[in-house]
């Protein structure tokens, strides 16, 4: 089974994905640690080289089972999955998890600053409402949740669900747990 997941941030992903490769004793790819290495000093994320990600991301698709998640909608994980989930709460559940995790979490805390919060609470808030995503970085960028609901409609394996719940629902329907 390969299954990727998408979403804005905060919305569920790496809950999900952790469930999900629990539950079926698949391996767990986050895409934050193929394509950035993290500053702990300077709090930011600096873009590892292309050629150097895309290689990882090679390796972790030619495994016979994954889940991999992230922010970013790359075309060679998707023609790859068997499914692919885009998760999607209401805005309110998103900026939320964005705090909660802000203040629970004592890595992301040191290696963000308030200031990366608040920041992240602005790009949600634009990749809710703009037509066009975000460029994050020359190689990478945001799709916007309309660009993902455009992307749905023309896609026969990318699922949207509001929760993890629905996305596990679905796949205990598809897939039986080892």
């Amino acid at each position: 089974m390969r299954v990727m997941i998408i979403g804005l941030p905060g919305s569920g992903k790496s809950t999900l994905a952790q469930q999900i490769s629990h539950l079926y004793n698949i391996p767990h790819t986050d895409l934050d640690y193929l394509i950035f290495t993290f500053n702990p000093e300077r709090k930011l994320k600096i873009e590892r080289p292309r050629s150097q990600y895309r290689k990882d991301i090679a390796v972790s698709v030619k495994k016979k089972d994954w889940v991999i998640e992230g922010v970013y909608f790359l075309d060679d994980i998707s023609a790859k999955a068997d499914v692919i989930f885009y998760v999607k709460p209401s805005l309110p559940r998103v900026l939320y998890q964005q705090w909660k995790r802000r203040y629970t979490d004592s890595q992301r805390r040191s290696y963000y600053s308030l200031w990366s919060a608040f920041q992240l609470t602005w790009i949600t808030l634009q990749l809710v409402h703009m037509a066009k995503g975000l460029s994050i970085t020359k190689n990478l960028r945001y799709l916007s949740c309309k660009e993902m609901d455009m992307l749905s409609e023309s896609m026969d394996n990318l699922v949207t669900v509001g929760s993890g719940k629905q996305a596990l629902a679905i796949l205990r329907r598809t897939y039986v747990p080892a």
